[in-house]
């Protein structure tokens, strides 16, 4: 008969998963205003990286700087007429005040004719915004630090408001979310509402995938866990977070790029003062034989198994 001690101590559960690389912000580039594309940068490529308020594209703003003339001139003609209608009500008043006449309509004394060179003057001023937001927004700029994951336009090119001109993600998050069962999340330690805090940090996940024939290993950390139960598996995800997974977040320089497909160790609770046997001592679900070395016999006994792997239980 082999036999091998039990061992007493404690014990890291580690629960094993897959999943998907994905950024945690990617957005579709895209003009509010129409015309024609007149600059793009080198930058805006597939593959390529921008920085946040770096300019993507131009789209030519002729138009749209005779409009804000238009808009500056109307501006000014309103302007006029204020100042105009201003003097005349200052005559008008000081008219009503030589003849002694203190219940003078207020058209008399020209106030709805004063209301409305100021509404008009207000008017051309937002008209003028108007022209001039029109102009700021022929220039197209990155919303945050990033890379192009795809590029559809090109110089010379018509766009009208709301047209994909091509996507980006952000290179400051990379998420991965973990599909765990019941059993794993109590191992875990987790919640179907955990949310990391300063309080109570997530689990240390370790994630690895064979890149360039080479095994590659990234550190995360579970943040959160998904909104809900996934119908068709009954599973729910927890979601490891790395950390600018383009610079420190790498691993030895390789990045954890979107759509790499990888594995996971999530570091969970510790088991104290446990009894740990070899996996094969295993009889059944739940009994194992103990060997009395001073008689020379076996005892069965029953044992209440809280985890195994391959290593032990």
């Amino acid at each position: 008969v082999f036999t091998e001690p039990v061992v007493r101590q404690d014990l890291q559960l580690v629960v094993r998963s897959q999943g998907e690389v994905k950024p945690r912000r990617e957005i579709s580039i895209s003009p509010q205003i129409s015309g024609r594309i007149s600059y793009v940068s080198p930058a805006f490529i597939d593959g390529g990286f921008v920085r946040r308020g770096d300019v993507l594209v131009r789209v030519d703003d002729a138009d749209y700087q005779l409009a804000k003339v238009r808009a500056q001139s109307q501006v000014a003609s309103a302007e006029q007429r204020l100042f105009r209608e201003q003097a005349e009500t200052e005559l008008a008043l000081q008219d009503l005040e030589d003849l002694g006449i203190s219940d003078a309509s207020p058209l008399a004394r020209r106030e709805p004719q004063l209301a409305e060179a100021r509404a008009n003057l207000d008017a051309a001023k937002s008209q003028l915004r108007d022209a001039e937001l029109a102009l700021e927004r022929t220039i197209i700029r990155a919303p945050f630090e990033g890379r192009i994951r795809s590029k559809d336009v090109d110089v010379g090119q018509f766009v009208s408001t709301g047209q994909a001109l091509g996507r980006m993600f952000g290179t400051d998050f990379a998420e991965v979310a973990l599909p765990l069962t019941d059993a794993e999340m109590g191992r875990l330690g987790l919640t179907f509402a955990f949310e990391e805090t300063d309080e109570t940090p997530g689990p240390v996940v370790r994630l690895s995938a064979d890149v360039a024939g080479q095994t590659r290993i990234w550190n995360a950390r579970i943040t959160r866990t998904a909104a809900a139960v996934d119908p068709q598996t009954r599973l729910i995800s927890a979601i490891a977070t790395v950390a600018d997974p383009f610079g420190e977040g790498a691993s030895d320089g390789m990045p954890l790029a979107p759509g790499l497909f990888v594995s996971a160790e999530i570091e969970g609770r510790v088991l104290e003062d446990i009894l740990i046997a070899p996996r094969d001592a295993l009889r059944g679900k739940d009994q194992i034989f103990v060997a009395d070395e001073d008689d020379q016999t076996l005892h069965i006994h029953t044992v209440s198994v809280i985890y195994s792997d391959d290593n032990g239980v």
